[in-house]
């Protein structure tokens, strides 16, 4: 299993932008940037281990901070709860699972085909806890493709 961290907040993936004279796509700079700084997490987690050849699980933890106009009712109702699940925030998890997946590429595996499960949560974090992604990555054994299947 190799496990990081990707400091700052979750960035979903752009989608493709068209250039019209030469009718050629491309990935916003954002996205680029991003899933480059995903990358090189994922290389110094990976120590110069080889990529996956196998099926893997990938889990994602979002943490998401409040916004600065959250009222204090709304963070004293937030501290009462175990877990605050985010449900308006932007991006979209699906977008993020995209940009961590494609900048994992060839380093974590050889190829997103072989991702074969993927668990993702957006959690909000306290007022100063920083935001951030957890990312953890392990191949998926005979014994665990054995015990889904009953």
């Amino acid at each position: 299993m190799i496990a990081f961290v990707i400091p700052g907040p979750a960035k979903g993936k752009g989608r493709p932008r068209f250039n019209r004279q030469t009718g050629s796509a491309y990935t916003p700079a954002e996205t680029a940037s991003y899933e480059n700084l995903v990358k090189t997490l994922a290389m110094t987690a990976m120590a110069g281990a080889t990529p996956f050849l196998g099926a893997v699980q990938v889990e994602l933890i979002c943490h998401f901070g409040m916004p600065k106009s959250t009222s204090k009712k709304v963070i004293a109702e937030w501290h009462a709860r175990e877990v605050a699940w985010p449900a308006v925030r932007k991006p979209d998890l699906d977008n993020i699972q995209k940009a961590v997946t494609d900048g994992m590429n060839g380093v974590v595996y050889k190829d997103d085909a072989q991702i074969a499960a993927i668990k993702a949560i957006k959690v909000l974090v306290a007022p100063g806890e920083p935001e951030l992604v957890q990312v953890m990555v392990h191949e998926i054994k005979k014994e665990q493709k054995n015990e889904t299947e009953k």
